[in-house]
Order: structure tokens, then C-alpha cells, then sequence
């Protein structure tokens, strides 16, 4: 389900030449601010900042939402992508330690070595 609303929220104040951006509201651009765990909404035309309104505020926590699930998906997405990583470099270690130990002339301490190798590179 699409909302007509979208915008960005800030944890603080805009600095004076910062771009503030906003969610639509019909014809019109409504900015979001939250600090020190207030929310305040102003239009571009507005003089003052005040208190969102009912719908405002179902707006902005559907907005929320939205953005932390987004979030939880990227970041599943980069862990899983990492978890595979590490597994297919435990696999090519297993591999090469398989192979050295196969080889008769390699003694236990040279093992042991390339071990080492392995662990702090």
C-alpha cells in the first residue's frame, strides 16, 4: 500500500544553508524536524514551526516504518552476503590444508606455519 506521503526526518536541526526536505501534502511541501525527541512540521510558507496533526503524524510513522524495513532488508542482505563470504574462505582454506597435508615431504611444522599464514592474512 503506497502512501501520497515521503520525506526525510532529522535527528537535528537544519543548518541555515542546509536543504530541508519534506513530505507532499497536496499541492504543498510539508518539512519534518524532530528534535531532542520533538516533532515539529512547518510548510516552506509557514512562519513557525508547530505540532503535526493526526494525519501528519500517522504519515510519519507509516514513513518510519517504511524506512526501518527497507533498512532491516539491506542489512540481511549485507550480513548474508558476508556469512557467504566467510564460508567460501573457510572452504578454500579446508582445501589448500587438505592438499598440503597430502603431500609427504610437508612436516608438521611447516603446517603449522602455513597456518599461521592463513590467520593473519
Amino acid at each position: 500500500m503506497s502512501s501520497p506521503y515521503a520525506f526525510s526526518l532529522s535527528a537535528t536541526p537544519p543548518a541555515p544553508t542546509a536543504t530541508n526536505q519534506g513530505i507532499p501534502l497536496g499541492q504543498s511541501l510539508l518539512v519534518v524536524t524532530i528534535k531532542d525527541k520533538t516533532v515539529k512540521v512547518h510548510m516552506p510558507s509557514d512562519s513557525a514551526p508547530r505540532s503535526p496533526t493526526l494525519v501528519e503524524c500517522k504519515a510519519i510513522i507509516k514513513h518510519q516504518s517504511e524506512t526501518n524495513k527497507r533498512q532491516e532488508q539491506e542489512v540481511c542482505i549485507r550480513a548474508n552476503l558476508t556469512a557467504i563470504s566467510v564460508v567460501q574462505q573457510v572452504q578454500q582454506v579446508v582445501g589448500d590444508l587438505n592438499r598440503v597435508l597430502q603431500t609427504d615431504f610437508i612436516s608438521p611444522r611447516i603446517v603449522l606455519f602455513l597456518l599461521e599464514v592463513y590467520m593473519y592474512s
